[in-house]
């Protein structure tokens, strides 16, 4: 099993200055998978698929901070994802202009659209270091660049905090 990295257990709030284990614990994982819809169709969990398929994972602490990345990449500030239907679980898809734009940034690019990410809502609240949003798009856009499943796409899971 790949893992995401659940190593760090606290974050630090810059509103109250104090580091918050609240904060860590109210955010979502997400792992990301690129291959394509039959294939993640098939798996039961976010095990399986991150056993088979090139993936990466980050701790969202809302899914604003996907539709303010989606402004960053295409300039279109909304929510850049559709439910699969059918599934008995919660599994999205990327918009195609996503893993368009991801595909054709370069590094430089990637790491100012980190810095800009990293000043927008909801990371704004955060101090969070734009560097680990831009180690993060980098391994996106490398599993993506990386990939020859010809009907690729960008898929992602939410971690269920019921389960």
């Amino acid at each position: 099993m790949k893992a995401f990295g659940r190593d760090a257990k606290v974050a630090y709030s810059r509103s109250t200055g104090t580091l918050c284990s609240t904060i860590y614990n109210a955010m979502f994982m997400i792992g990301f998978y690129v291959c394509s819809e039959h294939q993640i169709r098939v798996c039961k969990s976010w095990i399986e698929a991150a056993d088979k398929y090139p993936c990466t994972g980050i701790h969202i602490p809302n899914q604003s901070a996907l539709t303010s990345l989606a402004g960053l990449l295409t300039g279109e500030y909304t929510y850049p994802a559709t439910l699969l239907d059918g599934k008995t679980y919660p599994i999205y898809c990327l918009n195609a202009s996503i893993s368009n734009a991801i595909n054709s940034i370069t590094h430089d690019e990637l790491v100012d659209i980190s810095v800009q990410w990293a000043a927008l809502s909801p990371w704004s609240e955060m101090d969070i270091n734009p560097f680990d949003l831009s180690g993060f798009l980098t391994h996106l856009k490398s599993l993506w660049c990386e990939s020859n499943e010809p009907q690729k796409a960008i898929f992602f899971w939410i971690e269920d905090k019921t389960a």
